[in-house]
């Protein structure tokens, strides 16, 4: 049936974001697509591609790139979602430009707060993660806690805690907190808003609450195998201890694995 791949960047980029905010982002969406195609054409399986690449935005999309490859050829096809209802996720976690990770976004507080979430589609198998404040790579804590425990879901100092005893790479606070996201709270803070990452304050959601910056990967190889994974800073200026979208695998992954679906059938329709 062949492979395919879909990764996004996090939710929010305006169309009037500025070359030199924007090139970077797309730079760099490139490169994880790049990594993510080639490991599965090296045969790994979708869980450690989607995991190496990651979030997905259910209803606000700003680049969605998707490559399928089949007996006939390689087509790729990249989308563009605005309002509409793991490269790899680490990869993705990896770069400040992104909203995860070493780029999350700032607390009211100054502080981070991750999350990350990661599903196998064939036996829907999940695992989650919130409020990590030293985690380098939330999706593999969250990888863990559906391989390694009986729950779903940890958060906060349990989910640290978890990282510790399993021996995953943290860092201090420090090492995600950008001189861009400083700026982004500063701007939130003065606006009295909640705000999505590439926003700026006349910009902001007015609830708060209604787009979730995050970022997203799902992969299906040869054999029909999917996985999904999405990693996400939350909101600037969000209040500490909130729990978004992100890192619901009921709603977010889901929502993955439903868009993709999607793309596949597109895909299949400009091939009829």
């Amino acid at each position: 049936m062949g492979w395919a791949i879909a990764i996004h960047g996090g939710a929010g980029v305006p169309p009037s974001l500025p070359p030199d905010k924007r090139l970077p982002l797309e730079a760099g969406l490139r490169h994880c697509l790049d990594v993510g195609i080639a490991a599965l054409q090296a045969l790994n399986h979708p869980l450690d591609v989607v995991e190496l690449v990651v979030h997905a935005s259910w209803l606000y999309f700003y680049v969605h790139s998707v490559h399928f490859s089949n007996n006939l050829g390689f087509c790729q096809i990249i989308c563009f979602f605005y309002k509409i209802v793991g490269p790899r996720v680490r990869e993705l976690e990896n770069h400040p430009c992104f909203n995860a990770g070493m780029g999350s976004v700032l607390t009211s507080r100054g502080t981070i707060e991750m999350e990350a979430s990661i599903m196998d589609g064939k036996t829907m198998k999940c695992g989650a993660v919130s409020g990590l404040s030293t985690v380098v790579n939330p999706v593999s804590l969250a990888r863990l806690v559906m391989e390694k425990t009986p729950h779903v879901y940890l958060a906060f100092d349990g989910a640290e805690a978890f990282a510790r005893d399993q021996g995953v790479e943290t860092a201090e606070m420090s090492h995600f907190i950008t001189p861009d996201n400083i700026e982004r709270l500063k701007h939130a803070q003065e606006a009295g808003r909640v705000q999505i990452d590439h926003t700026q304050p006349d910009d902001a959601v007015a609830d708060g609450d209604g787009r979730i910056g995050t970022v997203g990967c799902v992969a299906v190889d040869n054999e029909g195998n999917l996985a999904a994974a999405t990693s996400t800073g939350g909101m600037v200026n969000k209040m500490v201890g909130r729990i978004g979208h992100g890192s619901q695998p009921t709603s977010r992954i889901q929502a993955n694995i439903d868009i993709f679906g999607i793309c596949q059938l597109i895909y299949h329709i400009q091939n009829v």
